[in-house]
Formats: C-alpha cells, structure tokens, sequence
C-alpha cells in the first residue's frame, strides 16, 4: 500500500511542475521576420502580450481574425520549468 502512496505523491508533484512550465511566443515562429518574443505562464497570459505587440507593430489585430488568433496559439510552446528566470 506504502507503494501506491508514494506513486500518489510523485502525479501530484509532476503535476505541480507542469503547472510551473514556462510559455513562449516568438513572432518569428508563426514566421514574421520580427525578433520579438513573449514569455508567461499560461497560453492566455503568453496570447495576451502578442496580441498587443502584434496590434502596435504588425497593424493585426487578433481579436478580429479568429484564425490569426487560433493560429499564434498553437504556435505557443513549453520552454522549460521557468524556476531559473525566478531566481
């Protein structure tokens, strides 16, 4: 039973370490010729900062385009755990 336990501990903290995950848009993903790059910790926060960069440097607005916005969210990925940018 003492196994089971400890297996319970393990998913509760790997799932702590997937809510820590580190998000990423670079406007040159979504292959824009722009060095720009937003980081946070969830898709909407990361979505959020584009949008507004997209908006004041590209002239796009997503909140406009359902398939520009859906597109640059599927564009977000997972750089890491993000504990080093917090220390």
């Amino acid at each position: 039973m003492s196994g089971t336990h400890i297996a319970d501990r393990t998913d509760s903290v790997s799932t702590r370490e997937e809510q820590t995950l580190t998000k990423s848009f670079a406007c040159a993903d979504a292959g824009v010729p722009c060095r720009a790059k937003f980081t946070g910790e969830t898709d909407e926060e990361v979505l959020e900062q584009a949008a507004e960069h997209v908006r004041k440097r590209h002239g796009v607005d997503l909140t406009v385009s359902r398939t520009l916005a859906a597109y640059a969210k599927s564009r977000i990925r997972d750089d890491g755990d993000g504990k080093d940018k917090a220390a």
